[in-house]
Protein backbone atom coordinates (compact mmCIF):
# COMPACT_ATOMS: atom_id res chain seq x y z
CA UNK A 1 0.00 0.00 0.00
CA UNK A 2 3.01 2.47 -0.04
CA UNK A 3 2.81 4.41 -3.46
CA UNK A 4 4.86 2.53 -6.54
CA UNK A 5 7.41 5.16 -7.00
CA UNK A 6 9.03 6.76 -4.42
CA UNK A 7 10.02 9.91 -6.49
CA UNK A 8 7.75 11.76 -8.29
CA UNK A 9 8.67 14.92 -9.90
CA UNK A 10 6.96 17.83 -11.95
CA UNK A 11 8.62 20.98 -13.17
CA UNK A 12 6.81 22.63 -9.96
CA UNK A 13 8.37 20.16 -7.51
CA UNK A 14 10.05 16.93 -6.95
CA UNK A 15 8.91 14.02 -4.00
CA UNK A 16 11.22 11.82 -3.00
CA UNK A 17 11.18 8.92 0.04
CA UNK A 18 12.73 6.70 2.11
CA UNK A 19 10.97 3.69 3.85
CA UNK A 20 12.74 1.20 6.71
CA UNK A 21 10.57 0.03 8.74
CA UNK A 22 11.73 -0.86 12.32
CA UNK A 23 10.56 -4.23 12.23
CA UNK A 24 10.18 -6.91 9.22
CA UNK A 25 6.23 -4.95 9.17
CA UNK A 26 5.67 -1.36 10.43
CA UNK A 27 2.88 1.01 10.77
CA UNK A 28 4.18 3.93 8.51
CA UNK A 29 2.54 4.69 5.58
CA UNK A 30 2.40 7.42 2.92
CA UNK A 31 0.15 8.86 -0.15
CA UNK A 32 0.20 11.57 -2.33
CA UNK A 33 -1.64 12.48 -5.52
CA UNK A 34 -1.26 15.86 -7.81
CA UNK A 35 -3.87 17.15 -9.64
CA UNK A 36 -4.00 20.66 -11.35
CA UNK A 37 -1.10 22.25 -9.68
CA UNK A 38 -2.54 20.65 -6.12
CA UNK A 39 -0.31 17.89 -3.95
CA UNK A 40 -1.81 16.10 -1.63
CA UNK A 41 0.23 14.26 0.53
CA UNK A 42 -0.10 12.06 3.67
CA UNK A 43 2.06 10.61 6.06
CA UNK A 44 0.57 8.06 8.85
CA UNK A 45 2.12 6.23 12.07
CA UNK A 46 0.47 3.99 13.89
CA UNK A 47 1.44 3.56 17.50
CA UNK A 48 3.37 0.34 18.20
CA UNK A 49 5.82 -1.57 16.32
CA UNK A 50 4.84 -5.00 14.27
CA UNK A 51 1.79 -7.06 13.01
CA UNK A 52 -1.11 -5.04 14.81
CA UNK A 53 0.01 -1.66 13.42
CA UNK A 54 0.56 -2.99 9.93
CA UNK A 55 -3.22 -4.31 10.62
CA UNK A 56 -4.06 -1.21 11.51
CA UNK A 57 -2.23 0.54 8.53
CA UNK A 58 -3.48 -1.75 5.88
CA UNK A 59 -6.36 -0.85 6.77
CA UNK A 60 -6.27 3.05 6.95
CA UNK A 61 -4.65 2.61 3.20
CA UNK A 62 -7.69 0.79 2.20
CA UNK A 63 -9.94 3.69 3.43
CA UNK A 64 -7.51 6.25 1.69
CA UNK A 65 -8.21 4.25 -1.49
CA UNK A 66 -11.76 3.82 -1.62
CA UNK A 67 -12.80 7.30 -1.07
CA UNK A 68 -10.19 8.06 -3.82
CA UNK A 69 -11.82 5.55 -5.74
CA UNK A 70 -15.12 7.55 -5.08
CA UNK A 71 -13.42 10.89 -6.06
CA UNK A 72 -13.83 11.80 -1.97
CA UNK A 73 -10.20 13.29 -1.81
CA UNK A 74 -10.15 16.07 0.61
CA UNK A 75 -7.64 15.72 3.21
CA UNK A 76 -10.14 16.99 5.84
CA UNK A 77 -12.76 14.50 4.84
CA UNK A 78 -10.49 11.63 4.56
CA UNK A 79 -8.96 12.49 8.13
CA UNK A 80 -12.52 12.48 9.64
CA UNK A 81 -13.59 9.30 7.99
CA UNK A 82 -9.91 7.73 8.87
CA UNK A 83 -10.62 8.80 12.48
CA UNK A 84 -14.06 7.59 12.84
CA UNK A 85 -13.56 3.80 11.61
CA UNK A 86 -9.77 4.12 13.42
CA UNK A 87 -11.64 4.50 16.88
CA UNK A 88 -14.43 2.28 16.46
CA UNK A 89 -11.92 -0.65 14.90
CA UNK A 90 -9.22 -0.21 17.68
CA UNK A 91 -11.40 1.18 20.47
CA UNK A 92 -8.24 3.71 21.30
CA UNK A 93 -5.84 0.75 21.44
CA UNK A 94 -4.28 2.24 18.18
CA UNK A 95 -3.63 6.09 17.46
CA UNK A 96 -1.99 7.36 14.48
CA UNK A 97 -0.51 10.33 14.20
CA UNK A 98 -0.59 12.36 10.92
CA UNK A 99 0.49 15.12 8.79
CA UNK A 100 -1.62 15.65 5.68
CA UNK A 101 -0.47 18.32 3.34
CA UNK A 102 -2.00 20.36 0.72
CA UNK A 103 0.31 22.41 -1.31
CA UNK A 104 -1.09 24.10 -4.08
CA UNK A 105 1.29 25.64 -6.32
CA UNK A 106 -1.01 27.77 -8.68
CA UNK A 107 -1.24 30.28 -4.58
CA UNK A 108 1.68 29.32 -3.27
CA UNK A 109 -0.07 28.05 0.05
CA UNK A 110 0.81 24.69 2.28
CA UNK A 111 -2.36 23.75 4.16
CA UNK A 112 -1.33 20.89 6.83
CA UNK A 113 -3.86 18.92 9.03
CA UNK A 114 -1.59 17.74 12.23
CA UNK A 115 -2.81 14.73 14.49
CA UNK A 116 0.18 14.28 16.82
CA UNK A 117 3.31 14.07 14.03
CA UNK A 118 6.85 14.66 14.16
CA UNK A 119 7.40 18.74 13.42
CA UNK A 120 7.81 19.04 9.69
CA UNK A 121 10.76 20.95 8.54
CA UNK A 122 10.17 24.43 6.19
CA UNK A 123 13.70 25.25 4.62
CA UNK A 124 13.58 28.99 2.82
CA UNK A 125 15.48 31.58 2.42
CA UNK A 126 18.65 29.89 4.26
CA UNK A 127 16.46 29.10 7.11
CA UNK A 128 15.09 26.32 8.96
CA UNK A 129 11.76 26.48 9.99
CA UNK A 130 10.13 23.80 12.48
CA UNK A 131 6.16 23.52 12.32
CA UNK A 132 4.68 22.29 15.18
CA UNK A 133 1.05 22.20 16.50
CA UNK A 134 -0.21 20.47 19.74
CA UNK A 135 -3.04 18.18 18.38
CA UNK A 136 -4.77 14.80 19.48
CA UNK A 137 -3.78 11.67 17.57
CA UNK A 138 -6.40 9.65 14.97
CA UNK A 139 -8.51 7.12 16.69
CA UNK A 140 -8.34 8.78 20.39
CA UNK A 141 -11.75 10.25 20.27
CA UNK A 142 -14.86 10.12 18.09
CA UNK A 143 -14.85 13.81 17.59
CA UNK A 144 -12.52 14.75 14.09
CA UNK A 145 -12.66 18.73 14.46
CA UNK A 146 -8.66 18.19 13.85
CA UNK A 147 -7.02 22.20 13.33
CA UNK A 148 -5.33 23.20 10.37
CA UNK A 149 -3.04 25.79 9.37
CA UNK A 150 -2.34 28.00 6.12
CA UNK A 151 1.27 28.56 5.40
CA UNK A 152 2.60 31.05 2.04
CA UNK A 153 5.21 29.15 0.25
CA UNK A 154 8.20 30.63 -1.61
CA UNK A 155 8.90 28.89 -4.83
CA UNK A 156 12.35 27.48 -3.34
CA UNK A 157 11.41 26.51 -0.33
CA UNK A 158 11.20 23.15 0.93
CA UNK A 159 9.34 20.78 2.92
CA UNK A 160 10.51 17.83 5.03
CA UNK A 161 8.23 15.59 6.32
CA UNK A 162 9.34 12.39 8.26
CA UNK A 163 7.61 10.03 11.33
CA UNK A 164 8.99 9.23 14.12
CA UNK A 165 10.70 6.20 12.80
CA UNK A 166 13.69 8.84 11.71
CA UNK A 167 14.98 9.86 14.66
CA UNK A 168 14.06 5.80 16.30
CA UNK A 169 16.30 4.63 13.84
CA UNK A 170 19.31 6.73 14.80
Amino acid sequence: FLPKNSEYETERYRLSSCYRPANVCGGDWWWYRENNGILKLILGDVTGHGIGPAMVTSSMATIVKTLERFSRDSLEEIISIVNSELYDLANGDFLVSMNALEINMNNKKMTNWHTGAPTIALIGNNKLESLHYRSKFIGYTKDSNFKNSVIDLKGTDRIIVYSDALYEQV
